[in-house]
């Protein structure tokens, strides 16, 4: 992922070009794409982006946890290019890099075919996303989740999940927090009719 500032002041994430993706960007992870380095930056902006959402630590096992999670994700896969999670991070400790994840909660955000069961309760298409387990600079340790954006039709809730997810509703990230628009079909409300 590369960081990027556009002319109205919007930091995005870029995905890298092919090219890139074989180069170390940082010694420690030379096989990451995501890199320690690329979250550092965006936790150090103090706020939460369009394409990057932080979640406060907890555990695999806590349904209403693994619930905003799934929002998260399923918003930013309804996102040109995707987005960006970071786990373990409480939003009003953003720069600070705070609390991070226990070893606990660390080994089962780091198990690629649990959160993949997790998410997929929720998401129909399933989201597709990577998993990158970081020690950040400070010795604490967070979960990048890189979601990519939809491939064919975009995301859709699956299941309730009351007071956070509501089935059949598309969640999006306009500038601001994800907000949900009701569909009743594949093709969503906010894409406009053909």
């Amino acid at each position: 992922m590369a960081i990027a500032c556009c002319g109205s002041g919007e930091v995005v994430l870029l995905p890298l070009p092919p090219t890139c993706l074989g180069d170390p960007v940082d010694p420690e992870y030379p096989h990451l794409v995501v890199t320690p380095d690329d979250v550092q930056q965006l936790l150090a902006l103090g706020h939460e982006v369009r394409s990057f959402e932080v979640k406060g630590p907890g555990d695999l096992d806590d349904k209403a946890y693994c619930a905003r999670v799934a929002r998260a994700a399923i918003a930013l896969g309804n996102l040109r290019d995707g987005g960006l999670i970071c786990v373990g991070i409480d939003d009003t400790r953003m720069v600070d890099m705070l609390p991070g994840l226990s070893a606990t909660q660390l080994s089962g955000w780091s198990d690629f075919d649990n959160v993949n069961d997790a998410l997929a309760r929720y998401a129909d298409p399933p989201v597709a996303f990577h998993l990158y387990p970081i020690r950040l600079v400070n010795g604490i340790d967070v979960v990048a989740i890189e979601v990519a954006e939809f491939e064919d039709i975009p995301h859709l809730c699956r299941r309730d999940y009351p007071g956070i997810l509501q089935k059949g509703m598309t969640y999006v990230r306009p500038r601001g927090k994800p907000r949900a628009y009701e569909s009743s079909s594949a093709e969503p409300a906010w894409l406009g009719s053909t």
